[in-house]
Protein backbone atom coordinates (compact mmCIF):
# COMPACT_ATOMS: atom_id res chain seq x y z
CA UNK A 1 0.00 0.00 0.00
CA UNK A 2 1.75 3.14 -1.06
CA UNK A 3 1.42 6.23 1.80
CA UNK A 4 -1.35 8.15 2.03
CA UNK A 5 0.68 11.68 0.86
CA UNK A 6 1.52 10.16 -2.42
CA UNK A 7 -2.06 9.26 -3.13
CA UNK A 8 -4.33 11.75 -5.11
CA UNK A 9 -8.24 11.81 -3.53
CA UNK A 10 -11.25 14.31 -5.17
CA UNK A 11 -12.91 16.78 -3.01
CA UNK A 12 -15.52 18.78 -3.55
CA UNK A 13 -15.22 22.35 -1.97
CA UNK A 14 -17.44 25.40 -2.44
CA UNK A 15 -16.76 27.45 -4.90
CA UNK A 16 -15.71 30.55 -2.97
CA UNK A 17 -13.11 28.68 -0.96
CA UNK A 18 -11.37 27.33 -4.54
CA UNK A 19 -11.81 30.60 -5.95
CA UNK A 20 -9.24 31.85 -2.44
CA UNK A 21 -7.17 29.22 -3.57
CA UNK A 22 -6.30 30.95 -6.68
CA UNK A 23 -2.33 31.06 -7.96
CA UNK A 24 -1.55 35.18 -7.66
CA UNK A 25 1.96 34.42 -9.77
CA UNK A 26 -0.40 32.52 -12.46
CA UNK A 27 0.43 33.89 -15.71
CA UNK A 28 -1.83 31.65 -17.97
CA UNK A 29 -3.78 33.68 -20.41
CA UNK A 30 -7.78 32.30 -20.34
CA UNK A 31 -10.77 32.42 -23.07
CA UNK A 32 -13.39 32.14 -20.15
CA UNK A 33 -16.26 32.26 -22.56
CA UNK A 34 -15.22 29.40 -24.39
CA UNK A 35 -14.57 27.55 -21.07
CA UNK A 36 -17.72 28.03 -20.05
CA UNK A 37 -18.82 26.78 -23.87
CA UNK A 38 -17.23 23.69 -23.07
CA UNK A 39 -18.94 23.16 -19.35
CA UNK A 40 -22.23 23.42 -21.33
CA UNK A 41 -21.41 21.15 -23.77
CA UNK A 42 -19.73 18.01 -21.77
CA UNK A 43 -20.34 19.34 -18.29
CA UNK A 44 -17.33 19.98 -15.62
CA UNK A 45 -14.80 16.89 -16.57
CA UNK A 46 -11.39 18.47 -15.36
CA UNK A 47 -10.73 19.08 -11.58
CA UNK A 48 -8.06 21.85 -10.40
CA UNK A 49 -4.92 20.74 -8.43
CA UNK A 50 -4.19 22.11 -5.27
CA UNK A 51 -0.39 22.67 -4.21
CA UNK A 52 0.00 23.79 -0.59
CA UNK A 53 3.40 25.32 -1.27
CA UNK A 54 1.73 28.15 -3.72
CA UNK A 55 0.83 31.44 -2.71
CA UNK A 56 4.22 31.43 -0.54
CA UNK A 57 3.02 28.85 1.43
CA UNK A 58 -1.18 29.57 1.99
CA UNK A 59 -1.84 27.16 -0.74
CA UNK A 60 -3.12 27.39 -4.53
CA UNK A 61 -4.10 25.92 -7.49
CA UNK A 62 -1.75 24.98 -9.74
CA UNK A 63 -4.32 24.10 -12.94
CA UNK A 64 -7.43 24.84 -13.00
CA UNK A 65 -7.47 28.51 -12.55
CA UNK A 66 -9.17 29.62 -15.46
CA UNK A 67 -11.69 26.88 -15.16
CA UNK A 68 -12.75 28.16 -11.39
CA UNK A 69 -12.81 32.00 -12.71
CA UNK A 70 -15.64 30.51 -15.45
CA UNK A 71 -17.49 28.72 -13.13
CA UNK A 72 -17.71 31.87 -10.71
CA UNK A 73 -18.43 33.66 -13.94
CA UNK A 74 -21.55 30.95 -14.68
CA UNK A 75 -22.33 31.54 -10.59
CA UNK A 76 -22.46 35.56 -10.93
CA UNK A 77 -24.69 35.42 -14.20
CA UNK A 78 -26.92 33.21 -12.57
CA UNK A 79 -26.75 30.52 -14.57
CA UNK A 80 -27.39 26.66 -13.78
CA UNK A 81 -24.17 25.14 -12.68
CA UNK A 82 -23.11 22.49 -15.82
CA UNK A 83 -22.99 18.97 -15.26
CA UNK A 84 -20.43 17.88 -12.49
CA UNK A 85 -20.90 20.82 -10.31
CA UNK A 86 -23.26 19.69 -7.63
CA UNK A 87 -25.06 22.34 -4.67
CA UNK A 88 -24.06 21.51 -1.03
CA UNK A 89 -27.46 20.28 0.25
CA UNK A 90 -27.27 23.08 3.42
CA UNK A 91 -25.88 25.92 2.03
CA UNK A 92 -26.59 26.07 -1.66
CA UNK A 93 -23.37 26.79 -2.83
CA UNK A 94 -21.71 25.34 -5.91
CA UNK A 95 -19.45 22.55 -5.15
CA UNK A 96 -15.94 21.98 -7.54
CA UNK A 97 -14.28 18.97 -7.43
CA UNK A 98 -10.45 19.45 -6.50
CA UNK A 99 -7.57 16.86 -6.59
CA UNK A 100 -5.84 16.60 -3.35
CA UNK A 101 -2.57 14.97 -2.61
CA UNK A 102 0.57 14.03 -3.59
CA UNK A 103 2.58 17.63 -2.94
CA UNK A 104 5.58 18.44 -4.91
CA UNK A 105 7.98 19.63 -2.50
CA UNK A 106 8.28 23.48 -2.80
CA UNK A 107 6.80 26.37 -3.94
CA UNK A 108 9.35 26.42 -6.83
CA UNK A 109 8.70 22.73 -7.64
CA UNK A 110 4.86 23.31 -7.65
CA UNK A 111 5.33 26.40 -9.72
CA UNK A 112 7.21 24.79 -12.08
CA UNK A 113 4.87 21.46 -12.63
CA UNK A 114 2.01 24.75 -13.46
CA UNK A 115 3.67 25.81 -15.83
CA UNK A 116 5.25 21.96 -17.48
CA UNK A 117 0.74 21.22 -17.01
CA UNK A 118 -0.06 23.62 -19.44
CA UNK A 119 3.18 23.68 -22.24
CA UNK A 120 3.09 19.95 -22.15
CA UNK A 121 -0.37 20.25 -23.98
CA UNK A 122 1.23 21.81 -27.15
CA UNK A 123 4.87 19.67 -26.85
CA UNK A 124 3.78 16.90 -29.44
CA UNK A 125 3.24 19.61 -32.17
CA UNK A 126 6.24 21.09 -32.56
CA UNK A 127 5.73 24.26 -31.24
CA UNK A 128 8.57 26.65 -30.89
CA UNK A 129 9.11 28.28 -27.38
CA UNK A 130 7.67 31.75 -28.41
CA UNK A 131 4.51 29.86 -30.04
CA UNK A 132 4.15 28.10 -26.80
CA UNK A 133 4.88 31.39 -24.76
CA UNK A 134 2.16 33.05 -26.21
CA UNK A 135 -0.08 31.29 -23.61
CA UNK A 136 0.88 33.66 -20.99
CA UNK A 137 1.10 37.25 -20.14
CA UNK A 138 4.64 37.78 -21.01
CA UNK A 139 6.07 39.85 -18.61
CA UNK A 140 4.79 37.77 -16.03
CA UNK A 141 5.89 34.38 -17.65
CA UNK A 142 9.60 35.68 -18.08
CA UNK A 143 9.78 36.98 -14.45
CA UNK A 144 8.74 33.57 -13.12
CA UNK A 145 11.18 31.88 -15.30
CA UNK A 146 14.01 33.73 -14.62
CA UNK A 147 12.99 33.26 -10.56
CA UNK A 148 12.85 29.22 -11.42
CA UNK A 149 16.00 29.39 -12.81
CA UNK A 150 17.99 31.24 -10.13
CA UNK A 151 16.60 28.07 -8.08
CA UNK A 152 17.47 25.85 -10.43
CA UNK A 153 14.14 24.85 -11.11
CA UNK A 154 13.56 25.33 -14.91
CA UNK A 155 10.20 24.06 -16.26
CA UNK A 156 11.19 20.57 -18.22
CA UNK A 157 9.06 21.99 -21.35
CA UNK A 158 11.32 25.26 -21.21
CA UNK A 159 15.31 25.22 -22.27
CA UNK A 160 16.43 28.71 -21.06
CA UNK A 161 15.06 31.56 -18.74
CA UNK A 162 16.10 33.81 -20.94
CA UNK A 163 13.29 33.06 -23.68
CA UNK A 164 14.45 35.77 -25.09
CA UNK A 165 17.54 33.71 -26.48
CA UNK A 166 15.56 30.98 -27.05
CA UNK A 167 13.24 32.88 -29.32
CA UNK A 168 15.73 33.95 -31.42
CA UNK A 169 18.00 30.74 -31.89
CA UNK A 170 14.20 29.21 -32.99
CA UNK A 171 13.30 31.91 -35.58
CA UNK A 172 17.32 31.79 -37.45
CA UNK A 173 17.80 35.19 -36.10
CA UNK A 174 21.38 34.09 -34.98
CA UNK A 175 22.46 37.63 -35.54
CA UNK A 176 20.35 39.10 -32.69
CA UNK A 177 22.87 36.46 -30.40
CA UNK A 178 26.66 37.07 -31.82
CA UNK A 179 29.03 39.17 -30.35
CA UNK A 180 29.36 41.49 -33.05
CA UNK A 181 25.73 42.65 -34.57
CA UNK A 182 24.44 45.11 -32.29
CA UNK A 183 21.11 43.87 -33.41
CA UNK A 184 18.42 44.20 -36.21
CA UNK A 185 17.95 47.11 -38.55
CA UNK A 186 14.54 49.53 -38.00
CA UNK A 187 13.13 48.45 -41.08
CA UNK A 188 13.55 44.75 -40.63
CA UNK A 189 12.16 44.97 -37.10
CA UNK A 190 9.01 46.79 -39.01
CA UNK A 191 8.53 45.07 -41.54
CA UNK A 192 10.00 41.44 -41.43
CA UNK A 193 7.65 40.05 -38.36
CA UNK A 194 10.36 39.29 -36.40
CA UNK A 195 10.32 38.81 -32.44
CA UNK A 196 12.12 42.04 -31.61
CA UNK A 197 14.56 41.02 -28.86
CA UNK A 198 17.70 42.89 -29.71
CA UNK A 199 18.63 46.30 -29.87
CA UNK A 200 17.22 48.25 -32.55
CA UNK A 201 19.55 49.80 -35.16
CA UNK A 202 17.83 53.54 -36.10
CA UNK A 203 19.26 55.04 -39.38
CA UNK A 204 17.98 58.49 -40.67
CA UNK A 205 20.29 59.78 -42.92
CA UNK A 206 24.13 60.11 -41.75
CA UNK A 207 22.58 59.55 -38.22
CA UNK A 208 22.82 56.09 -36.52
CA UNK A 209 21.44 55.19 -33.45
CA UNK A 210 20.54 52.17 -30.84
CA UNK A 211 17.11 51.81 -29.03
CA UNK A 212 16.98 49.21 -26.30
CA UNK A 213 14.41 47.16 -27.81
CA UNK A 214 12.26 47.28 -23.67
CA UNK A 215 11.67 50.92 -25.38
CA UNK A 216 11.17 50.05 -29.15
CA UNK A 217 8.79 47.26 -28.76
CA UNK A 218 5.77 49.37 -27.45
CA UNK A 219 5.80 51.92 -29.76
CA UNK A 220 6.15 49.33 -32.84
CA UNK A 221 3.54 47.28 -31.75
CA UNK A 222 1.31 51.06 -31.65
CA UNK A 223 2.53 51.70 -35.02
CA UNK A 224 1.53 48.30 -36.30
CA UNK A 225 -2.36 48.83 -34.27
CA UNK A 226 -2.27 52.23 -35.83
CA UNK A 227 -0.90 51.78 -39.64
CA UNK A 228 -1.47 47.94 -39.95
CA UNK A 229 0.76 45.11 -40.43
CA UNK A 230 1.49 45.04 -43.93
CA UNK A 231 5.07 46.47 -45.19
CA UNK A 232 3.76 49.04 -47.55
CA UNK A 233 1.38 50.56 -44.98
CA UNK A 234 4.47 50.62 -42.61
CA UNK A 235 6.53 52.22 -44.60
CA UNK A 236 4.43 54.65 -45.26
CA UNK A 237 3.32 55.32 -41.91
CA UNK A 238 7.04 55.30 -40.93
CA UNK A 239 7.89 58.58 -43.57
CA UNK A 240 5.03 60.40 -42.54
CA UNK A 241 5.93 60.03 -38.85
CA UNK A 242 9.72 60.92 -40.38
CA UNK A 243 9.07 63.76 -42.57
CA UNK A 244 10.92 61.65 -44.90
Amino acid sequence: MLPNETLLRLEYVPLPQVMAWQWGANSKLHELESLIDAFLRYGFQDPPKFDPNLNDGRGGLAHGNGRTEALALMQQRQMEPPRGIPLDNESGEWLMPVVFGNDLPSQEVASAYAIDHNNLTMAGGDFADWEIARMYDRQKYMSMLRDLDQFEQLPETVESADIFQTIAKDTGNQGWLDDDKEGLTHEEAATDNHIVTADIAVKIGPYRQIIPATAYVPWLEQLKLDAGFGKPEIITELRKRLQL
